[in-house]
């Protein structure tokens, strides 16, 4: 992305974190867990297990999913796929 708008990967870094708050890794992986929320609703994606959906939302670790869906929902994905 740095490279797109020709700026370094340290000044878009502190642009994600001055505008939203977040910093970058907390601010990419918002995005990967509100697909990953959107698969775990989806009666489509009913047959994929929980690992399944985070590799589909480009997770490349259960460990780095599981952490980052708890810390951004408070819950685990397993919990969240059983709320009705």
């Amino acid at each position: 992305m740095s490279t797109q708008l020709n700026i370094s990967d340290n000044y878009l870094s502190q642009l994600v974190n001055k505008v939203t708050g977040r910093n970058f890794t907390d601010y990419v992986n918002g995005f990967r867990i509100e697909d990953a929320k959107s698969k775990l609703r989806n009666p489509e994606f009913i047959n994929y297990t929980i690992i399944a959906i985070a590799l589909e939302s480009e997770f490349n670790s259960k460990s780095t999913f599981y952490g980052a869906f708890k810390k951004l929902t408070d819950i685990s994905p397993k919990e969240y796929r059983k709320i009705p």
